[in-house]
């Protein structure tokens, strides 16, 4: 089980040493992706604090249908995340839309 770890651990590096590449990468050439980008960016901290609570069972519970062959379960582990962001930004804007006091709130702001 130790080998788990260390492989979760290693794509978790991997994994933000290509992000930041791929934002450098959309930053120099595609300048319309990286101002929708921009206009995300409140969403951050919302999703950050709360893609835990819930939100993570939901999106796998969402794909409960896919085998579970070693494909089945990397296919999971890729598009987990995923729905998981778009689940917290749909969130957002709802409450943003009709309980913005509360999201002020939740925000810290």
């Amino acid at each position: 089980m130790d080998y788990l770890y260390a492989i979760h651990r290693i794509y978790l590096i991997c994994g933000t040493i290509s992000f930041i590449y791929a934002a450098i990468w959309v930053t120099k050439r595609k300048r319309y992706l990286a101002d929708a980008l921009v206009a995300l960016a409140p969403t951050s901290f919302f999703i950050y604090a709360i893609h835990r609570i819930g939100v993570t069972a939901v999106s796998k519970q969402i794909l409960f249908f896919i085998p579970s062959s070693v494909w089945g379960q990397t296919f999971k582990f890729l598009v987990c995340p995923v729905i998981t962001v778009f689940i917290c930004v749909a969130l957002y804007w709802g409450l943003k839309q009709f309980a913005p006091r509360l999201l002020r709130i939740l925000c810290g702001r």
